[in-house]
């Protein structure tokens, strides 16, 4: 299954793609430019997700503040304070502390694609009316080649169909997509004492 944050990246560019889907031409452009400015500005943005491949399902939630992020679903949860990173496996009851590097953050950072929106993908709209479709094609080197996105009445992504470079497709649904206040740091950060017995490896 793709990388969930990833997922999660793609999701947001689908959201700011919502204020252009009506749009054409240097209007979408500065409509898009806009949105970028109003999701960066944002205190903090959160959503709950279900991601279906292969006959399987996930679920889970995302929060997003800065730099800063949090996952959490059944499998496991990841929490990122804009140094370091936690990934805490529930089955093991074990967490991998690392430092990432800059190219690991470039390709997980879920607010790292929202920049790319401005230059890195064509938008196509492919249906409009009560719930539109948007088409996302990458245009430089990409985990993925194509994502289609489904807006509900709210302006808001619903659903999001990604086909990776290897023709698998992976649908996300989302729910409760909103900004929000800032967030402290402890919210991103691993606390031992929510997790009894729990085993550290430190990675870094």
């Amino acid at each position: 299954m793709m990388n969930i944050r990833r997922i999660f990246s793609i999701a947001l560019l689908a959201m700011v793609t919502a204020f252009s889907a009506f749009a054409a031409g240097n209007e979408a452009k500065t409509l898009v430019d806009n949105a970028v400015k109003k999701l960066k500005s944002a205190g903090s943005v959160s959503a709950a997700f279900t991601i279906s491949q292969n006959g399987g399902t996930q679920t889970g939630h995302l929060t997003i503040s800065g730099k800063r992020f949090a996952i959490q679903s059944a499998e496991a949860r990841i929490w990122f304070d804009g140094r370091t990173q936690w990934t805490y496996s529930v089955q093991g009851n074990e967490v991998d502390i690392t430092t990432p590097t800059t190219a690991e953050l470039a390709q997980s950072n879920p607010m790292s694609v929202l920049t790319a929106a401005q230059g890195d993908y064509r938008m196509k709209l492919l249906s409009s009316g009560a719930r539109p479709r948007v088409e996302l094609t990458p245009t430089k080197s990409a985990d993925f080649k194509r994502a289609i996105v489904t807006f509900g009445s709210a302006g808001m992504p619903s659903q999001i169909v990604v086909t990776d470079n290897n023709n698998a497709t992976t649908t996300i649904a989302i729910s409760q997509l909103k900004t929000g206040g800032k967030l402290g740091v402890n919210a991103f950060r691993f606390n031992p004492k929510d997790f009894p017995g729990v085993e550290v490896v430190d990675l870094r």
